[in-house]
């Protein structure tokens, strides 16, 4: 019982990095690329003339490190450029479902715009008829039934 309760709070205690770690990442990788990352950039070869320098991220960064170490034969980091790949690719088809499922539900809640008023219902509400229906119906509540003496209706 001791071993199953301290396995569960060092469990939880493991989550609980793993999630400071994840929220730091995401913290630092929006962050303005600093002077270190941009000269490794331009050692490497990387011309950043078109790119505005203040646009740059320690993200991109990161993503062209991994290109330069790529260029340089490092299998790691071909593993690395294919799984960036792979999540761009991911994130793009699930962006376009997303699209497509907004569409749909936008479609189901607007009227189609070519569809023309027959007067149904306003017919149907300046119909006098209704009033005459509504009568008939609470009489014929009022009345027994015909068929009290056992003889199928």
């Amino acid at each position: 019982m001791r071993n199953g309760r301290s396995g569960g709070k060092a469990s939880g205690a493991s989550r609980r990095r793993s999630k400071s770690i994840a929220q730091i990442i995401s913290t630092i990788e929006k962050l303005p690329l600093n002077e270190v990352g941009k000269s490794y950039l331009k050692r490497g070869g990387l011309d950043l003339t078109d790119v505005d320098p203040e646009d740059l991220t320690m993200m991109d960064g990161a993503v062209a490190g991994v290109f330069l170490a790529a260029l340089k034969g490092n299998p790691k980091a071909l593993d690395q450029l294919a799984r960036f790949k792979a999540q761009q690719q991911k994130d793009k088809l699930e962006i376009e479902k997303l699209k497509a499922e907004v569409k749909t539900l936008k479609a189901m809640l607007e009227p189609p715009e070519n569809k023309q008023d027959d007067g149904f219902i306003a017919a149907l509400a300046d119909n006098s008829d209704w009033e005459d229906y509504e009568q008939e119906a609470a009489d014929a509540e009022d009345k027994p039934d015909e068929a009290d003496d056992g003889s199928p209706v």
